[in-house]
C-alpha cells in the first residue's frame, strides 16, 4: 500500500492535474483508514474531473465507515444524481438506512438495486437482513434465497437463512 501511495504521489509531481492519481491515493488512504486523507484526495480527483458518480459513492463510503450515516446519505444521493443506474450506490444508500433503522427506506433502495442488476447478491443479502430486523422472516428468507441462487457457494447466506428460520421459530 505504501508503494502505491509513493507511486501516486510521484505521478502527481509529474502530472499534477492527473485525477487518476488522486483517486488511487484516496483508495489507498481509505484502505489504511486514514479517512481525512482519503476524502482530501477524492475531493481533488473530483475537482480535476474524475467521474462524479464514482467519487461521490466512494466519499459516501468513507462517511459510512465513520458511521456518519446522514453525511454518507448526502454523498450517495449526490452520486445517484449523476448515475441513477448504479446498483452499488443504491445498495450503499440502503445500508445507511439499515444502520439508521429506517428499514422501509433501506428495502426500497435494495429493491432499486436489484431492479437495475437482478444478479446483485449483496443487495438481496442486505434486503434479507433488513427484513429480518423488521421481523418479516418469510421475506428475509426469500431474499436470502435469491442471493443463494446467485452465489450458491456463499456459506454465510446459509447461516443467515438458518438464523432467520430460528428467529421465525421453524428451527
Amino acid at each position: 500500500m505504501e508503494d502505491d501511495i509513493a507511486k501516486a504521489k510521484r505521478s502527481i509531481e509529474i502530472l499534477p492535474k492527473y485525477y487518476e492519481s488522486y483517486f488511487v491515493l484516496g483508495e489507498a488512504y481509505g484502505q489504511l483508514k486514514n479517512f481525512p486523507k482519503a476524502l482530501e484526495n477524492y475531493q481533488a480527483a473530483l475537482q480535476l474531473g474524475y467521474p462524479p458518480s464514482i467519487i461521490l459513492n466512494n466519499m459516501g463510503g468513507v462517511f459510512f465507515k465513520l458511521q456518519q450515516y446522514d453525511t454518507a446519505i448526502v454523498y450517495f444521493n449526490r452520486g445517484l444524481a449523476y448515475n441513477v443506474g448504479s446498483a452499488q450506490t443504491w445498495t450503499n444508500l440502503g445500508s445507511c438506512y439499515t444502520n439508521k433503522q429506517q428499514f422501509n427506506e433501506a428495502i426500497n433502495c435494495y429493491a432499486k438495486a436489484v431492479s437495475i442488476d437482478p444478479n446483485y447478491a449483496e443487495a438481496f443479502t442486505n434486503m434479507g437482513s433488513a427484513y429480518g430486523m423488521m421481523k418479516e422472516y418469510d421475506r428475509a428468507i426469500e431474499a436470502f434465497g435469491k442471493a443463494m441462487e446467485i452465489e450458491p457457494n456463499n456459506t454465510i447466506l446459509y447461516f443467515y437463512t438458518g438464523i432467520t428460520y430460528r428467529f421465525k421459530g421453524d428451527a
